[in-house]
Formats: structure tokens, C-alpha cells, sequence
């Protein structure tokens, strides 16, 4: 296993990693780039990033988002279509297909986009403690929700955007008891939300450790109880992050999880996930600082999650327009 130990010996701005960098080669592709991704592929939010490239160098690019992870597309009736679409255009000459074109989750529809992301609303769902999320502050008096984390017993992950089989949805109810995992849940939705676009979560945080990761994930949860995972994402802090701090030692911590298109229905909740730990999605954090590759110790932490008014964590969803 050299290559891996090479893998995570190198950080991210590494010279390493230069060799396996095409970003300078825009300009080398061919007029018409066909891209395929899925809502649970691990490589969606760089795939995104390359199609804005493709089109700022006058690119013709057709982007294909479906309900699946990583590779899984191409052999279903709407990726192999789309896919001899782009060769055709290439090959033959024929007109390219343009656009956006995505899957939306739980209406089970396909939906054509003008481009990525469409117009929507960012939308706060602001944190309660003892579980709750809506769309109202929390009381000033609310003190913060606590977990313990130990890297000796890495909080673990179910289905998401892994590279093995089991990627995808998956039933989370056994991740969400955990002592180390905090949930926040809306009430039965009353009407059906619709998102589509960018994810992301602001929490307030103190840690006791300043080496630390912060997981968040977004579920929907079914009238039954059902916990399915829709996206997640991660931060990782040490003591040079640029991030603000109080004087208390409160952190403000931004995390972009993976966009998405779902529509939550009636009846079901909204459900957020917060943890230090989804492993083996993200290596876990030893809390000490030492590299991943090397170390021996590991040191676990206790962490405060902060949903007074003064320190207003949130979920904020894309809202379409037509549930905004």
C-alpha cells in the first residue's frame, strides 16, 4: 500500500500532486465535453467546478446529474443516451446537447436547467437544542448541545458519497443514536420543500482540543422514523484555520456539503446531523495535530454546539422559488 501511504503523506498543497493536476488544460479539450455525475459521486463538487471552467473557455458542455454515486450512471437508459448524444456531436457533427439536466430526489423527476446553480433562495433552518430545527431563533436562554468524540472509536459512516458499493442512501438510525452524533429535526412538514443548489452549514462551536473535524449531514426522515442521508460535508480546524473567534473560544465554522435537487414531502422531517467523525469517508482526526500517515496517539475531545440567538448555527437550504 506505498501509494497510499504516499497519498495521505502528501497534503493537499503539495508539489505532489501537481503531475495529477489538469486545470491548466482547459484549453486543450474538445468543443463539446460531456459531463456525468451523481448526486452521491464523490467527484460532483469538483465536476462543477470544471464545467464553469469548460464554459469560461467557450466550451459546449452538457452536464448530467443523476440519483446515484460514483460511475453508476452511464449504463442506465439517461446517461447512456446523453453520453452517444456528446459522441455523436463529436464525431458526426451533429448538434450538442446544452444545459443542465438533473434528477430530483424523492419527486422522482428529471428537470432541465438553464445552468448550475438555477435561482433560489438560501434559506436558514436555525438549530434547537433536544433535537429541534425550524425556521425561528432559539430561545436566548438555550444553552448548547454536547457530544464526546474519540478517535479510538471514530464516529462511522453509512451509504454517502463513498467509492464502494454501498454508496448512496442509506438507513442512518443507528449512526443517530449514537452518544457522539447530535441531531436536529424539523417538525412533519406541513407542504412539500423543493431544493435545489448549494448546501451549506454555519455552526458556533467550542472545542476542547484546537485539532478537530466538524461533519455535518442533511437526512429526511420518514413518517416511520426512517433516517435516509441526502449529503454531508466536512471541516477540518487546526490552529492557523481562518476562522472567527470570541473571546469565550466560541468558533465560527462554515461547512459546504454537497449540493442536491430533493424534494422533502409532506409529513416527513427535515433532519441535520452534526459529529466530529464519518470514518472511513474522511480519514479521522487523531486530534493531535501529528500527520495522518505517522501518527500513533490519538487524543479525544469534548465539543459545545451553540444555538442562542448571539450564536445562531444553521442548516440553510436552496429553496426553489416555488417553495421559498
Amino acid at each position: 500500500m506505498r501509494w497510499f501511504q504516499e497519498w495521505i503523506g502528501n497534503g493537499p498543497d503539495q508539489a505532489y500532486w501537481s503531475r495529477m493536476d489538469h486545470r491548466a488544460n482547459v484549453g486543450r479539450m474538445p468543443p463539446v465535453v460531456h459531463l456525468q455525475g451523481g448526486w452521491y459521486d464523490f467527484f460532483l463538487p469538483g465536476m462543477l467546478t470544471d464545467r464553469a471552467a469548460l464554459l469560461a473557455a467557450g466550451r459546449t458542455v452538457r452536464l448530467l446529474i443523476g440519483p446515484w454515486g460514483h460511475g453508476k450512471g452511464l449504463y442506465t437508459r439517461d446517461g447512456m443516451r446523453d453520453a452517444l448524444a456528446a459522441l455523436d456531436a463529436a464525431l458526426l457533427g451533429r448538434r450538442a446537447l446544452s444545459g443542465v439536466r438533473v434528477f430530483v430526489t424523492g419527486a422522482n423527476r428529471w428537470q432541465d436547467l438553464p445552468g448550475w446553480p438555477p435561482a433560489h433562495e438560501p434559506t436558514p433552518w436555525y438549530l434547537h437544542p433536544g433535537d429541534g430545527l425550524n425556521r425561528m431563533h432559539a430561545d436566548p436562554a438555550a444553552g448548547p448541545s454536547r457530544y464526546r468524540y474519540d478517535p479510538a472509536a471514530p464516529t462511522p459512516t453509512v451509504g454517502g458519497t463513498t467509492v464502494s458499493m454501498s454508496s448512496g442512501p442509506a438507513d442512518n438510525r443507528a449512526i443517530e443514536a449514537r452518544p457522539d452524533v447530535l441531531t436536529f429535526t424539523t417538525a412533519p412538514l406541513a407542504r412539500e420543500v423543493e431544493v435545489i443548489g448549494p448546501v451549506r452549514v454555519r455552526l458556533h462551536a467550542r472545542a476542547s482540543i484546537p485539532h478537530v473535524d466538524y461533519v455535518a449531514r442533511l437526512c429526511e426522515v420518514s413518517p416511520r422514523g426512517r433516517s435516509v442521508n441526502l449529503c454531508d460535508g466536512v471541516a477540518r480546524l487546526d490552529p492557523a484555520s481562518d476562522i472567527p473567534r470570541d473571546s469565550d473560544g466560541v468558533i465560527t465554522v462554515d461547512i459546504a456539503l454537497w449540493p442536491l435537487a430533493h424534494r422533502f414531502r409532506r409529513g416527513h422531517r427535515i433532519r441535520l446531523q452534526v459529529s466530529s467523525g464519518a470514518h472511513p469517508r474522511y480519514g479521522r482526526n487523531p486530534g493531535t495535530g501529528e500527520p495522518l500517515a505517522t501518527t500513533l496517539a490519538l487524543r479525544a475531545s469534548i465539543h459545545e454546539i451553540f444555538h442562542d440567538p448571539d450564536h445562531p448555527s444553521a442548516l440553510w437550504l436552496p429553496l426553489t422559488e416555488e417553495t421559498s
